[in-house]
């Protein structure tokens, strides 16, 4: 016989518990029980029946792919309730699971990006990255206009798009300025580091700045830079927090050459920040005037000066969609 009840009672059904369950041979599939509350004779529903699979299963989660020259991210919708370093970290691993070179997170109101690396470490900005962003937020609607601003840990940026078909969308990122700054590249000393020469196995000279984030910029003639070459320079005891190392070679007044070694990453197919590092770099040497065309595996960036702030334009594609299961335990 059930107890009498009163208004605010929490009514449950007595269950068998887990250890009984257990010995059924159909375990996942046997039904729990219900949990009803109770209040002004109105019945409101706790817990629902299901079955043990149903308390184990994850949430969807809806994941985009895009990329930028070859520079390739995984983008989702901010919920509180996750560590997205995590995610990065599982969901950017090469052919064991989705596989990008970095992760991106779209919170609204205001707009903002979230930018994590393949290894999980938070950078202040993505230059491929915040094209891919500007389409997909375009895309799906979260903004209307080709012109609006994005928060991101290196400040306001402006967007405009261009181009907005589907196989030809084209970004312009007012990219900001160029900062010289030991404090901001986290170096370890306040030496000069525009055409500091470095010992490592061989002399570099390296020209180091805050582009939207960390970057190094070395010319040379010969881009056939190994991974070991690249780390060791990344790695560097000067950066305390990693650079990421832009190596540079001529084509002639308005084209060069870039290969980007990404701290957190390794070599990419392209750097939208460093693209513009290295313009910047170029354009202080008095090597090229107010545009460059950095050429990159899969096509080319058109940096620009216009006044102090420096310009950003190039393509974006978008991959696929998708949903997977994901348990906020784990995350």
């Amino acid at each position: 016989m059930l107890p009498k009840v009163k208004n605010g009672d929490l009514l449950v059904v007595k269950s068998k518990g887990e250890y009984e369950y257990s010995k059924f041979s159909n375990y996942n599939k046997t039904l729990r029980p219900v949990f009803v509350f109770v209040k002004d004779e109105i019945a409101r529903l706790v817990v629902k029946k299901q079955m043990f699979a149903d308390k184990v299963r994850g949430e969807l989660m809806k994941f985009s792919k895009y990329h930028g020259l070859g520079n390739d991210f995984i983008i989702t919708e901010y919920q509180k309730e996750y560590d997205y370093s995590k995610l990065a970290i599982k969901f950017c691993q090469n052919h064991i699971s989705i596989g990008a070179d970095g992760f991106i997170v779209v919170k609204k109101e205001p707009l903002e990006m979230i930018f994590y690396n393949q290894d999980g470490s938070m950078a202040p900005m993505c230059g491929n990255g915040i094209r891919a962003f500007a389409r997909y937020v375009f895309e799906n609607k979260i903004v209307n206009d080709h012109n609006f601003a994005v928060k991101t840990n290196a400040g306001i940026l402006r967007v405009e798009i261009l181009e907005a078909k589907q196989d030809n969308f084209i970004v312009k990122i007012n990219m900001g300025k160029p900062i010289f700054d030991n404090k901001l590249i986290k170096a370890s000393d306040d030496l000069n580091v525009f055409g500091r020469e470095i010992l490592i196995d061989k002399k570099y000279i390296i020209y180091s700045l805050f582009m939207g984030t960390i970057h190094t910029v070395i010319l040379t003639d010969d881009l056939n830079i190994s991974e070991y070459e690249g780390n060791k320079l990344c790695n560097y005891p000067l950066f305390l927090e990693k650079t990421n190392v832009n190596f540079v070679k001529k084509i002639d007044k308005l084209n060069y050459k870039v290969k980007t070694y990404e701290r957190g990453v390794g070599f990419t197919y392209a750097c939208g920040t460093g693209a513009c590092a290295t313009f910047v770099i170029l354009n202080k040497l008095g090597l090229v005037q107010d545009l460059v065309n950095i050429h990159l595996k899969y096509g080319v960036l058109t940096i620009t000066k216009e006044k102090d702030d420096i310009y950003m334009q190039g393509s974006v594609c978008h991959i696929f969609d998708t949903e997977i299961e994901v348990k906020k335990n784990e995350f």
